[in-house]
């Protein structure tokens, strides 16, 4: 398994030194704080509190592939 080179549970506003996407890197750092589950948490289905699809929502999946590409 590969070690992620951020902290996935609150990957910093700043892209890492070593990225070439710095762009994408900001993006998906905001779509990853839009969409993250808020209120009260009823497992096993708890709903993002942006567009209320079940967690982990399409927006937070797609936020972590841009983080994990441009940590690359």
């Amino acid at each position: 398994m590969v070690k992620a080179a951020f902290d996935r549970e609150d990957p910093a506003e700043e892209p890492p030194a070593d990225t070439h996407a710095e762009v994408l890197w900001r993006i998906a750092v905001r779509l990853y704080r839009d969409h993250s589950t808020s209120g009260p948490h009823y497992p096993p289905h708890p709903l993002c509190g942006n567009c209320q699809q079940p967690w982990p929502c399409s927006g937070r999946r797609l936020a972590m592939l841009g983080l994990r590409t441009a940590a690359t």
